[in-house]
């Protein structure tokens, strides 16, 4: 192996296979501790690397080992493949120190890992209850939008109603009317326009006579131009009573039959 140690120390050559360099330090280091001639606690160890780190390539570290009761320089000197390299050891005092170190070091990233959690979490947190605060801006929104689309369709039925002239009243009306209007209306007669003045019908109708074939609503002719007459078709007559039974019209609510208790004997 070509050591020459130091007359204060024993100094061995070991060889690593291939690997990360930090792998090859660890078991480096766990290769001198296990192979110390003395225990750990009667033995200062330390170890060099013999040659740079390089990929595929066997790690070579020099291992030094010192009596603890012969006196433990700073520093020692050995000659290992005709190179000297150099063994530090540190003192008890100084581990001391080091292991100190690492023990403020570690509670410090220690604090820091608890911290960056909290604040992760904390952050986390957040955002949950801020994409709980947007979902539920976002359902507002879309009911202020379906609101406002009501309205417009609203706006909308009320001007389409007032351009008929069918003021107060619902598309539901004006469409039960021109079901009526079309089941009653005569068959030699036809109806140019439609519109309604005060909940009464006005029909420009072009034919011979009446635009309809019952008198269930009141009919009244009006003026007449060239040759289309304009008719106004009141609203619906009284319904006609016959034996207790009510005779409805097309477009207006039922009656309310009066109760055998409530009929009146002559």
């Amino acid at each position: 192996m070509n050591v020459a140690p130091s007359p204060e120390a024993f100094v061995r050559k070991v060889e690593i296979p291939p690997g990360a360099p930090w792998d090859q330090w660890r078991a480096a280091k766990l290769e001198a501790a296990h192979s110390a001639p003395l225990s750990a606690g009667e033995t200062a160890v330390s170890v060099r690397r013999l040659r740079p780190w390089a990929p595929n390539t066997t790690g070579l570290f020099g291992v030094a080992y010192v009596r603890r009761t012969d006196g433990l320089a700073p520093e020692l000197s050995a000659t290992i493949d005709g190179v000297a390299v150099a063994f530090r050891f540190a003192s008890p005092r100084a581990q001391r120190v080091t292991l100190r170190r690492h023990a403020t070091t570690a509670a410090f990233l220690l604090f820091a890992m608890i911290a960056l959690g909290l604040a992760t979490q904390k952050a986390l947190q957040a955002r949950e209850a801020n994409e709980a605060l947007l979902a539920r801006e976002e359902i507002n929104a879309k009911r202020w939008d379906a609101h406002g689309q009501k309205l417009q369709r609203d706006a909308d039925e009320r001007r389409l109603l007032h351009r008929a002239g069918a003021d107060g009243r619902s598309f539901a009306d004006v469409a039960a009317d021109l079901v009526w209007l079309g089941q009653s209306k005569a068959p030699s007669v036809a109806l140019e326009r439609v519109t309604w003045t005060a909940g009464e019908m006005q029909v420009l109708a072009q034919g011979p006579g009446a635009p309809l074939l019952t008198p269930e609503r009141p009919l009244a002719p009006l003026e007449r131009v060239a040759g289309l007459q304009t008719w106004r078709i009141g609203k619906t007559a009284p319904p006609v009573v016959k034996a207790g039974m009510a005779r409805p019209s097309v477009v207006e609510d039922r009656p309310k039959l009066l109760a055998p208790s409530a009929r009146r004997t002559p």
